[in-house]
């Protein structure tokens, strides 16, 4: 059911209803989350659903309907660079004034959006690669609680300064860009998860 909501909800709009890079995130989440399923089966030695491998043919076919579309907004692009950039320079300087105080960022930071500091920092670059509009960032808490705050900053401070000299030339750029860092990003919270810091 939801498969073929996702498919009426995408078809229906208009470009101008919704960003191509709200689509295009979309789509990429939607194909991981089968992704995932399917091999599930494949590692558990069963045969994939017949529904799941058509639902990963079509939102395949959908995202490289998106990747061949002409016309590249630029400017938006350029925008949701910045965007980010300001996003990743504000975090940093987050954890360097919590640094100076001796601190470490608080890992369950009280706030709405989901999994503490982690889920904070990714909502925050989320909302502003999926908007042209920049969303600043709330104040991150801190604690006397030691952990190691050095590998999330520095996956921070590499996109930063990546950042510094990089010109995304489409949306769809700018959203495989926050995959990549998302990913890094995940793969610190996992490390700690396994040491059951968090």
């Amino acid at each position: 059911m939801f498969t073929i909501q996702l498919h009426i909800f995408i078809g229906n709009h208009k470009p101008n209803d919704m960003s191509k890079a709200n689509s295009y995130y979309v789509l990429l989440n939607e194909l991981e989350r089968v992704n995932h399923r399917i091999n599930y089966h494949y590692s558990s030695g069963t045969e994939p659903e017949k529904q799941d491998l058509e639902y990963q043919e079509k939102i395949s076919g959908e995202l490289e309907a998106l990747r061949k579309e002409p016309g590249t907004d630029t400017e938006t692009a350029e925008k949701l660079q910045s965007n980010l950039f300001r996003t990743l320079e504000y975090l940093l300087n987050e954890f360097s004034n919590i640094r100076k105080r001796g601190a470490f960022p608080l890992l369950h930071q009280n706030t709405t959006k989901s999994d503490g500091l982690f889920g904070k920092i990714l909502t925050d670059l989320k909302t502003n690669i999926l908007n042209s509009g920049y969303s600043h960032p709330s104040d991150i808490a801190y604690s006397d609680e030691q952990w190691d705050s050095a590998s999330l900053n520095g996956i921070l401070e590499a996109y930063f300064n990546d950042l510094k000299t990089k010109h995304f030339k489409s949306e769809l750029e700018a959203v495989d860009y926050y995959i990549a860092m998302r990913d890094d990003i995940n793969h610190v919270r996992e490390k700690l998860k396994s040491v059951k810091v968090i």
